[in-house]
C-alpha cells in the first residue's frame, strides 16, 4: 500500500484557482470553436483525412496533456505512477512475474472506476475515440482507471 502522507501527489495541488479554470475553459471553447469554423472546412476541401488523420472532436481539443509510460515488464512502471499519484489505481496490481497485460490510461473523475476499452473509445467525453481505427483486439486490452482527484 503506498503512503498517503506523500508530499510527491501532484494530483492535489491547491494552487488551482477558479479564476484559472475559467480561463482554461473559456480558452478551450475558443480553440474548439476556431477549428471546427475555420481548419475543419480546409481538412474537408482537401480530403485531410484520406491520408491517414481523422477529424479532431470536440473532446480531443479540451484533452488534458498526456504521457506515455513504457518499459519491459516488471521494471517498476506500476510503483513509479502509484508513487506519483500517491495511492493504487483501479487495476493496479505489482507482482514478481509480469502482471500487466493492458494499456492502461489513469485520469481523474469524480469516483475511483474502470472503464473497458470499448466503452472508453466511444464515449463522448473521453479522448480515445481515435483508438477505434485499432479494432477490437486492441480496445479488449485497453482500460481507462479513473482515479478521485
Amino acid at each position: 500500500m503506498i503512503s498517503q502522507s506523500r508530499s510527491t501527489n501532484f494530483l492535489n495541488n491547491n494552487n488551482n484557482s477558479q479564476e484559472i479554470d475559467e480561463i482554461y475553459s473559456e480558452s478551450i471553447r475558443e480553440l474548439q470553436q476556431l477549428y471546427f469554423e475555420k481548419i475543419t472546412p480546409l481538412e474537408n476541401a482537401y480530403n485531410f483525412d484520406y491520408f491517414g488523420y481523422s477529424k479532431l472532436a470536440a473532446q480531443d481539443i479540451g484533452a488534458r496533456p498526456m504521457v506515455l509510460l513504457i518499459g519491459q515488464y516488471s521494471t517498476g512502471k506500476t510503483t513509479f505512477l502509484e508513487y506519483l499519484l500517491g495511492e493504487e489505481y483501479p487495476g493496479s496490481y505489482i507482482g514478481i512475474e509480469p502482471t500487466t497485460d493492458k494499456f492502461t490510461a489513469i485520469m481523474c473523475g469524480p469516483e475511483k472506476k474502470i472503464i473497458p476499452g470499448h466503452a472508453a473509445a466511444v464515449s463522448a467525453e473521453l479522448p480515445f475515440t481515435n483508438l477505434q481505427s485499432f479494432g477490437t483486439s486492441f480496445l479488449s486490452r485497453f482500460q481507462v482507471c479513473k482515479i478521485k482527484c
